[in-house]
């Protein structure tokens, strides 16, 4: 049997909503109208997806999980937008989180390396600095192994 294709939905309202893919490469895309379309990614593929919502009072919900499509085998978090399930690296909730990890990928951009090239140890160590507070990993350290 083979494993299930991730589907997830980018979306997006000005000044409403806007569900987006970060980085990852989609196998396919599918758009279904202009404000909608669906991303599949291939088992074990590495991405990033946004959820931001807001209304006319400002962000009302903001959150980014960095996460590896499903494999067999492997238990699933379920996530809105995302089927079947992930495999959840890195989960930002609300603004300071956010902001952080955009800074981060930043610095990597800066530094010329890609969001794909890191290994999953060291998105597990940006997930241990955003919930304790601590310093992200040093872009130095990161090996590429």
């Amino acid at each position: 049997m083979r494993d299930p294709l991730t589907v997830v939905t980018e979306r997006y309202r000005k000044n409403r909503l806007n569900y987006r893919i970060l980085f990852g490469v989609p196998t396919r895309c599918v758009r279904l109208d202009w404000q909608r379309k669906l991303q599949v990614f291939r088992p074990g593929d590495l991405f990033a997806y946004e959820r931001w919502e807001g209304n006319r009072y400002g962000t009302q919900s903001w959150s980014i999980v960095v996460c590896r499509a499903s494999k067999g085998g492997r238990s699933l978090t379920r996530l809105p937008g995302i089927l079947p399930g992930v495999e959840v690296l890195v989960h930002a909730k609300a603004r300071t989180q956010c902001e952080r990890i955009f800074a981060w990928l930043d610095a990597l951009k800066a530094v010329n390396r890609s969001p794909l090239s890191i290994p999953i140890r060291q998105w597990r160590a940006v997930q241990m600095a955003l919930k304790t507070g601590a310093d992200m990993p040093a872009l130095a350290k990161i090996s590429s192994c």
